[in-house]
C-alpha cells in the first residue's frame, strides 16, 4: 500500500509538463499486443479459408494480418501457398523471397522457391535456390532431385549426375554385396533413382556404368517399365539388336508400351533385315502419343523416331527429329553421326562434314574408338 501511496503522491505533485516527457510505453505495448492478437486471429481464419479452397478470401485475410504485423513470417508463408494454389506463381515467389529476407536460413523456403521456378521453366533460378537449400542441409534428397532435374533441362548432365550420386550415397555402379550376391547394396526404393542415373550415364556416353545401373534398377524392381525402354535404347546404340528386342518385349508384356518402345523395336527389326516386322512396329508407334513416357526422355524419343524415319526414307522429317534430339542433348554423338549420314544423302556435304567431325570428337572424347574411327572414315572421304 505504501508504494501505491507514494506513486499516487508522485503523480499528484509532479507538474503535467514534466509528466508529458515520459513515453507512454504501457499503452504502446498494449496496442502492439492487440495488433498481434488481431493478426493471429486473421491468420487462423485465413488458414481455414485456404484449407476450404477459398484462396481469394484467404489471401485477403493474410493481407490484413500482414498490415497489422508486417514481420508476420508465417502469414507470408500462408499467403505464398494460397497464391500458388490459385495460380499466382509470381506472387508466391514474392512472398517466399520476403520470408528469405526475414529469416535467411529456412531450407524449406528455398526448396519451395526452386519448385515454383521449375514450374515457370526458369531452370537457372531453380539451381540457385536449390543450391541455397543444400548449402544449409546437404542431405535433402528431394532437393537434390529437383536440382538434378533443372540441370538436365539445361543439358548439364555431369552436374546432375553428382546430385544423383548424392541421393544414392555412392558413386560406384556396383549393385550387389560381394559376400552375398543375392543381397543388393540398394533398396527397391532406389530403383527409380538408379534408372535416372543410368540415363545420365547413357547421355554422357558412359555405357558400362549405364548398363550396370539399369540392370540394378530392374533387378530391384522388375516392374519399372520405363527402364526397359531406356535400356533398350542403350542396347540399340551399342548394336545389340537381339537384347534390344528382349527389352522391348519386356516393356510390352508389362503393358508399358510407348511410341519410344515401338520405334526402338522397329529399328532393331530393320537392322536385322526384318523389314515387314519393322514396318508393323513403326505403325504401332505412330498410333500412340509421341513422347508419352512416364518420365520424359525427349532426346531418346526424337532420336528413335528420327532413325525410324531415316529407315523409311522420310528424310526431311528425319532431319527435323535429329535437330530436336540434339536440342535436348547437344552432346549426343550418335545423333550427330546419323544426322551427318542423312545430310550426305541430301547432298549437304558441308553440313555432313560438320556433323561427322563433331561426332568423331565426341566419340573420341569418351574413348569409343570404334565409332570414332567410323566417323573419321566418313570425314576423310568427304575431305578428299
Amino acid at each position: 500500500m505504501r508504494s501505491i501511496s507514494w506513486l499516487a503522491l508522485f503523480f499528484l505533485l509532479t507538474p503535467a509538463a514534466v509528466l508529458a516527457q515520459f513515453p507512454e510505453r504501457p499503452l504502446l505495448i498494449a496496442q502492439d499486443d492487440q495488433k498481434r492478437f488481431e493478426a493471429q486471429q486473421l491468420f487462423n481464419r485465413a488458414n481455414d479459408k485456404s484449407s476450404a479452397g477459398d484462396f481469394a478470401g484467404a489471401i485477403n485475410d493474410y493481407n490484413r494480418a500482414i498490415r497489422l504485423y508486417p514481420g508476420y513470417y508465417q502469414a507470408f508463408g500462408g499467403r505464398a501457398e494460397a497464391r500458388r494454389k490459385s495460380g499466382d506463381l509470381q506472387g508466391a515467389i514474392a512472398d517466399y523471397q520476403q520470408m528469405v529476407r526475414i529469416f535467411p536460413n529456412d531450407v524449406g523456403v528455398y526448396h519451395n522457391l526452386g519448385k515454383l521456378y521449375f514450374q515457370l521453366q526458369d531452370y537457372p533460378q531453380v539451381v540457385v535456390y536449390t543450391t541455397e537449400a543444400l548449402n544449409r542441409n546437404g542431405d535433402l534428397k528431394d532437393v537434390h532431385q529437383l536440382r538434378a532435374n533443372a540441370l538436365i533441362r539445361q543439358g548439364d548432365f555431369g552436374r546432375a549426375l553428382e546430385d544423383f550420386d548424392a541421393i544414392l550415397g555412392v558413386r560406384a555402379p556396383d549393385v550387389v554385396n560381394p559376400d552375398n550376391p543375392e543381397v543388393s547394396t540398394f533398396s527397391p526404393d532406389d530403383a527409380p533413382v538408379l534408372a535416372r542415373r543410368a540415363l545420365l550415364y547413357q547421355r554422357l556416353g558412359r555405357y558400362t556404368e549405364a548398363l550396370a545401373d539399369y540392370n540394378a534398377a530392374l533387378r530391384l524392381d522388375p516392374k519399372l517399365s520405363y527402364a526397359y525402354g531406356w535400356r533398350a535404347s542403350l542396347r540399340s546404340v551399342q548394336g545389340s539388336n537381339l537384347s534390344t528386342l528382349d527389352d522391348c518385349d519386356a516393356a510390352i508384356k508389362a503393358n508399358a508400351a510407348t511410341a519410344l518402345i515401338y520405334y526402338i523395336q522397329g529399328n532393331a527389326r530393320f537392322n536385322l533385315g526384318q523389314k515387314a516386322l519393322a514396318t508393323a512396329a513403326y505403325e504401332q508407334a505412330v498410333a500412340l502419343p509421341f513422347g508419352s513416357d512416364a518420365i520424359p526422355a525427349e532426346d531418346l524419343d526424337y532420336k528413335a523416331r528420327a532413325d525410324a524415319r531415316f529407315n523409311q526414307k522420310q528424310l526431311p522429317e528425319s532431319l527435323a527429329d535429329y535437330d530436336q534430339a540434339l536440342r535436348f542433348n547437344p552432346n549426343y554423338a550418335e545423333a550427330y553421326f546419323k544426322r551427318g549420314s542423312l545430310k550426305l544423302e541430301l547432298a549437304d556435304r558441308t553440313g555432313a562434314l560438320a556433323d561427322l567431325q563433331k561426332a568423331q570428337q565426341l566419340f573420341a572424347g569418351r574413348g569409343d574408338k570404334f565409332n570414332a574411327d567410323r566417323a573419321q572414315a566418313l570425314v576423310a572421304k568427304l575431305q578428299t
